[in-house]
């Protein structure tokens, strides 16, 4: 063949051919020859380029990975989830029980708190040597991101514009109830975005017109900001870390309060930095700066002791180190006596003044009595001493309750106006009695005592709680509800519970049962619009569903109408808490064999029978 016949060679291209831009952006084949622009481009005379990228596939997961009965958000299920399924490998196993023995991945259970120890359900994962007081812990959720992080599509949004509203609700439904900030110098154009968050947060439950902000937002952005704070505090960052811990305790996760105790740190922490814990009386330093100073650390030492009851922690405030002086109502600027017309035009303001003062002065006797029954230290020193002297610290401490109500309660009760902002207080006060009683029960039974006087003062402190939640008004529901309060109503519960499962006679047994279930209803009866009711109700079914669970049996699906869980015959004893005792005390770690506990209608309950066997 003659060169000349010889076809020229084709010009190199790739295996797949780039698309034009054009082509790209209609997702339409570029077909073309080696040279010169693609058929769409000639037909529609438009410049053929190749400027831009290919856009990034989204790869998402595969679901044939995944076994057939486990949808993805079960698959992220934390170790409580897989193992009810009963499906578990060797290596799962295993490393669950690494975990339980380390504790580094559960929840430490206290003396305190509306999980009490007594009624612990995963006994497999008590920690120590100590017969009479293991260290008990529960399990947590695998996933601790916060739910906005993961499923809310919100956009955060401005506050500013709204600032105004959020700052007349708050004065308007909030602050009587909890008056720890000055109202003249919050509602200056140049507060802190952070205090506005905090109040926005707290009182967005109760009002419709701040419907437009969305709740997990605010807290996101309140905590990621207290962090940053933290590194140079300001009394408006502590004032707006108290604030957000005072918001109503709402959602399914809602009865463990994670995240509630670092916060709390976080804040005791700046008032330490801020020298708070010292007395400012004489400093030479404005007089509204100093009432302000008392205000912010009085408020941050009753969230700490509270929140240290609920929670079953140790407090993070020692008395030791503390010379503030406690609180007067002089001590806030809306009970300054140069404008009593306000004070006339809003009653209810100043009995929350009063009740703020009566607050801290509860809260002191109430870490005395943590101080001297629920703290490690105090757990070994009082197992020495006799019952005369358990007895001699309940009494002066109940003397002390005694001269607190006829000073405060009583005179407080008869200022009670709409909305009735004394709720909170009341139910305090009836948490503090039935948490001196629950530390001195199980101490008094091992020893022996006779009871009977303390549990006229149980049955006259529970039947207080029945009859506040039975006599729910709309004065008092309409009104703004300390954080503690959902907290104090379960802890009275547990404590019901406890009396239930100590009595050894049947007339007491059938009553406390009784009881507890008139209370489970009257939580429920007042959950849809009250949301320490709801609360309270919530954690009582919680444990009554663990403690169902931990027996072995199927947990019903309803427990609402019967809370025998709590003493079912098929919870496992594999160790008791020095606070509470079986009846047989020959043996702390054996379990009760004496008694019949049974899940039926009602409580039913069977009398040893004695067995002599002939030899």
């Amino acid at each position: 063949m003659a060169p000349a016949e010889i076809a020229p060679a084709r010009k190199y291209r790739s295996r797949k051919q780039k698309p034009c831009d054009n082509c790209r952006r209609r997702r339409v084949c570029c077909v073309r020859d080696a040279e010169g622009d693609c058929a769409l481009c000639s037909r529609r005379s438009i410049p053929c380029t190749f400027s831009s990228e290919p856009s990034p596939r989204k790869r998402r997961p595969r679901l044939d990975l995944l076994p057939p009965s486990k949808s993805p958000a079960q698959q992220e299920a934390g170790p409580m989830q897989n193992g009810a399924s009963g499906h578990v490998t060797p290596a799962s196993k295993s490393t669950d029980d690494a975990k339980r023995k380390s504790g580094g991945e559960a929840k430490y259970i206290g003396l305190t708190g509306t999980d009490d120890v007594y009624f612990v359900v995963e006994r497999d994962q008590g920690i120590g040597n100590d017969p009479a007081r293991e260290a008990y812990f529960r399990e947590r959720a695998s996933s601790s991101a916060s739910a906005a992080s993961t499923n809310s599509t919100h956009r955060a949004r401005s506050i500013e514009p709204d600032a105004s509203v959020v700052q007349t609700i708050f004065f308007e439904r909030s602050h009587p109830a909890f008056p720890l900030l000055d109202e003249s110098r919050v509602r200056d154009p140049k507060q802190s975005r952070m205090l506005t968050n905090a109040i926005a947060i707290i009182s967005k439950y109760t009002s419709p017109e701040l419907e437009g902000l969305h709740n997990n937002v605010l807290i996101e952005e309140l905590t990621s900001s207290l962090l940053l704070e933290a590194r140079s505090p300001t009394l408006e960052t502590v004032e707006a870390a108290i604030l957000f811990t005072q918001r109503a305790l709402r959602g399914k996760m809602s009865t463990s309060a994670p995240g509630m105790w670092a916060v709390i740190g976080a804040f005791v922490g700046m008032c330490h930095d801020l020298g708070l814990n010292v007395d400012c009386s004489t400093w030479n330093i404005p007089e509204s700066v100093r009432r302000r100073r008392k205000r912010i650390w009085w408020g941050a030492y009753m969230q700490d002791k509270w929140f240290a009851m609920a929670l079953g922690r140790p407090s993070f405030i020692s008395a030791a180190n503390t010379t503030t002086a406690m609180l007067t109502p002089a001590d806030f600027e809306d009970a300054d006596d140069k404008d009593p017309e306000q004070l006339t035009k809003r009653p209810e303001l100043t009995t929350g003044i009063h009740c703020f003062v009566a607050f801290a002065e509860l809260t002191v006797i109430l870490n005395e009595i943590l101080s001297v029954f629920f703290t490690i230290s105090s757990v070994v020193s009082l197992r020495e001493v006799s019952g005369d002297h358990i007895t001699d610290i309940h009494d002066r401490i109940e003397q002390q309750l005694e001269m607190w109500r006829a000073t405060y309660l009583d005179q407080i009760l008869t200022q009670r106006f709409f909305p009735d902002v004394t709720g909170s207080l009341e139910l305090a006060y009836i948490t503090v009695r039935v948490m001196l009683l629950r530390g001195i029960f199980p101490k008094l039974y091992r020893r022996r005592v006779n009871l009977d006087r303390h549990i006229e003062s149980a049955v006259a402190a529970t039947s207080q709680v029945i009859t506040l939640v039975e006599t729910l008004q709309i004065n008092r529901l309409s009104a703004f509800w300390w954080s503690c309060s959902g907290f104090n109503l379960a802890v009275v519960g547990t404590f019901m519970a406890s009396l239930k499962r100590l009595s050894t006679e049947p007339a007491r047994a059938s009553y406390w049962d009784s009881r507890l279930r008139h209370y489970r209803k009257l939580l429920a009866a007042h959950g849809a619009g009250f949301w320490p009711a709801k609360f309270a109700a919530t954690a009582l079914d919680l444990m009554a569903k663990n403690l169902t669970k931990a027996g072995g049996s199927q947990p019903r699906e309803d427990v609402s109408d019967s809370l025998d869980a709590f003493t079912t015959p098929s919870t496992t004893w594999s160790g008791v808490s020095y606070d509470f005792f079986p009846h047989n005390l020959s043996n702390l770690n054996e379990p009760d064999i004496f008694t019949d506990w049974w899940i039926g209608d009602g409580f039913q309950w069977q009398q040893p029978v004695s067995l002599n066997i002939a030899e």
